[in-house]
């Protein structure tokens, strides 16, 4: 019977070779983020490429989490083409309603087609808008790109969950573009309505970091100080996030009633709160440890599940270190 470490072995070189190969094209980042100048390079995303190339370092890979990425390279796609529509619709919109002659024609046609949902010229009317769609935009492809486009729940059985996640990089940007390309002053309704997936998504990760947590007394491959941090942090992501949905879809039902006048002031607050709070905090500053320890989470209940489907009880003590026991290898490396 082979020594157990030689597992450990095979899985650190390969993740040596992957990063090694990545790091030729994304400098020291590895996977890294997408933010700065890389959210407007949609068309040809480092991001992308790493994960399209995963399963190509290694002719016989072990982590089989690397065979996943290239099918979630098509959903980060999806995500970054939306991402793409709202730059430029955004852009085109606005360049027509500031009067420049080579837009202003098409876009009062695409109006007029629709029954004239929004006044083509109307700068300062439909800019709170459209403001609002392109910042959300730009939360929904950083949120599912840097937290959520490496991770695949279906590996440990969680299939609604992954039904969810992937829903993030298509349905998302959908109540994003309707407030950009049709109705701008309903921004609000947008989104607090798109908000909810982001609240569901949220809480299921929150369910399987805890069922994490629950197999983890028994076997983990994350410490303590993982554990905490994203118990945490979906948390507070998933009611915040609630909060947030439901005020702004009060912001909506206030303004539609005339109860409520100040539009660009609740407007520039959720801008504010989408760029420098959630773009800056949770879809990036806080991302590469949320992503980590969620990869660690399937990591382990998938191997625990394995173990158990074995007929094998899990290691007893709290955190053992069952990945070291021989019934969780790969049939070829013993």
């Amino acid at each position: 019977m082979t020594d157990p470490y030689r597992y450990i072995r095979t899985l650190l070189d390969e993740e040596s070779a992957v990063m090694t190969a990545y790091e030729e094209r994304t400098g020291s980042t590895g996977f890294g983020l997408l933010k700065g100048w890389a959210v407007f390079k949609f068309w040809k995303n480092a991001q992308v490429l790493n994960m399209l190339d995963a399963s190509k370092v290694e002719r016989e890979i072990q982590d089989h989490a690397y065979r996943d990425m290239p099918a979630l390279a098509v959903w980060t796609r999806f995500a970054l083409a939306a991402w793409g529509l709202v730059l430029t619709a955004f852009g085109v919109l606005t360049l027509a309603d500031l009067h420049v002659v080579i837009f202003e024609p098409a876009v009062r046609q695409f109006s007029e087609a629709l029954g004239e949902p929004f006044h083509v010229g109307d700068f300062w009317g439909n800019l709170p808008g459209r403001a609002v769609a392109t910042t959300f935009a730009l939360t929904c492809v950083t949120y599912y790109v840097n937290n959520f486009s490496l991770i695949s729940p279906k590996r440990c059985g969680r299939r609604w969950t992954e039904f969810v996640m992937r829903a993030c990089a298509v349905v998302l940007p959908l109540p994003v573009l309707w407030a950009l390309l049709i109705h701008p002053r309903a921004w609000p309704l947008c989104s607090g309505l798109g908000t909810l997936l982001v609240v569901l998504n949220n809480y299921l990760a929150l369910r399987l970091t805890r069922c994490a947590e629950d197999v983890g007394t028994r076997f983990s491959t994350r410490g303590p100080e993982g554990r905490q941090f994203v118990l945490e942090q979906f948390e507070e992501w998933w009611r915040l996030m609630g909060a947030y949905s439901l005020s702004m879809t009060l912001v909506g039902i206030l303004l539609l009633t005339k109860v409520a006048h100040d539009e660009k002031v609740y407007a520039g607050l959720v801008v504010a709160t989408n760029v420098l709070k959630m773009y800056r905090l949770n879809c990036v500053k806080l991302a590469p440890r949320v992503r980590g320890n969620l990869l660690r989470d399937i990591f382990t209940i998938e191997r625990h599940d394995r173990l158990v489907a074995r007929g094998v009880s899990p290691t007893p003590g709290r955190d053992a270190p069952a990945i070291y026991d021989l019934e969780l290898m790969p049939a070829t490396t013993r």
